[in-house]
């Protein structure tokens, strides 16, 4: 199915572009919401192009969705670095780092846009309608492939993740990782996402 309404115009300024860029893929999925409404379906989930996803969340949503639930947010999954052996499963705050972790209702899907037009995937109470953590990690988001807007370049993913282990700030920063990640290997999770 077609939009309708035109791509975004760029023009030299990259701060601008990409509020550009988030607003119209916010627009193409309130699009989206709007037909699957139209046609009946009971949840959406919005999935970026660099992403993987799990094959059992239908049959999860399938089976626990009911009138009373807007719908979830996925809190843990997997960073991944294309072409790498391994991946780190975040387990507190995935939702507030990768796109596609949201499975909600099409009617309630305009209340994750902000004042601005652009989709905001960290949000999980929607003006009185909470989303609910998804029970297991349901998304491989992978990282520095040259088609995702926030880790693009091995240059930015490296600044972000860099640790110097003599600044006492570093240390700490490594004491929350380690709570907040655990390294899997990528052979265990290639058929159930078809990475």
């Amino acid at each position: 199915m077609q939009v309708d309404f035109p791509p975004p115009v760029l023009g030299e300024s990259p701060k601008e572009n990409s509020v550009k860029k988030e607003v119209d893929k916010a627009n193409k999925i309130k699009f989206g919401a709007r037909e699957a409404q139209k046609e009946g379906i009971s949840y959406i989930m919005t999935v970026d192009g660099d992403d993987c996803i799990s094959n059992k969340i239908s049959g999860y949503v399938n089976d626990n969705g009911s009138d009373s639930i807007t719908g979830w947010y996925v809190q843990k999954g997997y960073l991944y670095n294309e072409g790498r052996n391994y991946a780190y499963l975040n387990l507190k705050n995935f939702n507030r780092v990768c796109g596609s972790c949201i499975i909600i209702k099409p009617e309630f899907f305009h209340l994750m846009i902000n004042k601005n037009g652009v989709f905001r995937h960290g949000w999980t109470d929607l003006k009185g309608h909470t989303l609910q953590p998804f029970p297991f990690p349901a998304v491989i988001y992978s990282m520095v492939n040259g088609t995702n807007m926030l880790m693009n370049k091995e240059g930015k993913q490296q600044r972000k993740t860099k640790l110097n282990f003599f600044r006492k700030k570093n240390l700490t920063t490594l004491i929350r990782r380690i709570k907040k990640y655990r390294l899997v290997s990528i052979k265990s999770l290639k058929s159930e996402y078809m990475i």
